[in-house]
């Protein structure tokens, strides 16, 4: 027990330096979870030693991934998973997988198993969406054009994925895990109506539940714990990844609340990212081997461009057809695929699941989770570069959606009225 509590102090000091590093970095260009994926593979047991993998902190990092994935199914936007956008995206996310499919056959041994194969396949069509939309806010890029069709290609390099790992790395056959999967769905959608119909009618629950929601009891809070601590328990009781219940829960919240809520966002973000979210991302360094990236710098240069490569070209290509093109310049397009080429948590998480499993080695797992650090160095920075965060920012603003208001638009429509007379 003593061991697990120095662990957990070790790993809570990182939590806490590693931001003030971040911040100390000329342009912030290191993101924080890369500071914490580096401080644990540094303390882990591949070097110091003093970060120990045991069950308690093992658990707790788990709970960092459900937060993760919650607040990630929080942030998505379910306007874009249907109509002409969302079928672009998903059409687009299906392109990015089939060329993963052949880069994993082409690099890969011929002895590799086939939960290793579509590990890898699955890691490389991945887009750290949590991560591109806090860099869209932190450039604040929220409204523009370029972040709208990040976001837009974005939500499938998130959403894809997780659906894939529960198809295709489920240890059960197919047909049991799609059944799985169509319960989970009917259980959150029952629960999403249910919710919603409770918050918009005028019950004596409603009015105890808002009452409590201002007291110390936090009854808002408890109840999206409640509700993410109830689908991850059922998809882990039935051999589902967490992170597909933890994203329904995020679904679910966001259906509940589709113009959000600030208080008890602001009270989730903070349990998540200020105590489970960074343990998720030192746990996940202890399993990093410095010494076997530094032993394979043409596997980890071979990952990176795989990452860039597969990612980014489909979604530029799909920006790039039809006639009508919300970005005219090339720049700007080769910016949204920066954006979405951005990797982090999926490989992470997706490459722990083929290593507990036994089909893939520490050794690769390593180097594409030092690849996906890499691109989440590299790819914002280049997009940066490309459409630049001052100029042109205003000019290349996203129309707003159809019912929604705008209150400089009358102003903006009389100046052109103005200059067309």
């Amino acid at each position: 027990m003593a061991q697990d509590y120095i662990a957990l102090l070790v790993i809570v000091a990182s939590a806490v330096l590693c931001p003030l590093v971040a911040h100390i970095v000329p342009r912030k260009i290191v993101p924080e979870t890369v500071l914490l994926l580096v401080a644990g593979a540094v303390l882990g047991p591949n070097l110091l030693g003093i970060v120990q993998k045991t069950d308690i902190i093992h658990f707790f990092s788990q709970l960092g991934l459900a937060f993760q994935f919650l607040l990630a199914g929080y942030e998505i936007d379910p306007a874009r998973l249907h109509g002409a956008k969302g079928r672009k995206g998903l059409l687009t996310w299906f392109a990015t997988f089939c060329l993963a499919l052949l880069a994993a056959w082409l690099v890969m041994d011929a002895q590799s198993n086939r939960l290793a194969f579509l590990a890898v396949a699955i890691a490389m069509t991945s887009t750290a969406f949590g991560t591109v939309t806090s860099i869209l806010k932190d450039r604040k890029l929220e409204g523009t054009a370029i972040a709208d069709c990040t976001l837009t290609y974005g939500v499938w390099g998130q959403l894809g994925p997780v659906v894939a790992i529960a198809l295709l790395l489920s240890s059960r056959q197919a047909w049991q895990t799609v059944l799985l999967l169509v319960v989970l769905v009917a259980i959150s959608l029952s629960i999403a109506i249910v919710a919603k119909r409770v918050r918009k009618g005028k019950t004596p629950l409603k009015r105890a539940i808002k009452a409590k929601g201002r007291a110390s009891t936090q009854m808002f809070v408890r109840m999206v714990i409640l509700l993410l601590v109830a689908l991850v328990a059922f998809s882990a009781s039935f051999g589902l990844n967490i992170m597909l219940g933890a994203f329904a829960a995020g679904f679910i919240m966001r259906y509940i609340l589709p113009k959000g809520h600030k208080r008890t966002e602001t009270k989730l973000h903070g349990i998540g990212h200020g105590f489970f979210i960074p343990i998720f991302f030192v746990e996940s360094g202890t399993r990093i081997d410095l010494a076997a990236i530094g032993l394979n710098p043409v596997m980890l240069a071979a990952c990176v461009a795989a990452l860039i490569v597969v990612r980014a070209v489909p979604v530029f290509i799909a920006q790039s057809m039809g006639r009508r093109r919300r970005l005219a310049r090339l720049r700007d397009r080769a910016a949204v695929s920066a954006y979405c080429a951005t990797a982090l948590s999926i490989i992470v998480a997706v490459t722990a699941i083929a290593v507990d499993a036994g089909a893939l080695g520490q050794d690769t797992a390593s180097v594409m989770v030092a690849a996906a650090a890499v691109s989440v160095l590299v790819m914002p920075l280049a997009a940066q570069l490309l459409h630049g965060t001052s100029c042109g920012e205003k000019s290349q603003r996203a129309l707003p959606l159809q019912g929604s208001s705008n209150p400089n638009g009358a102003h903006v429509t009389g100046r052109r009225r103005r200059a067309s007379s």
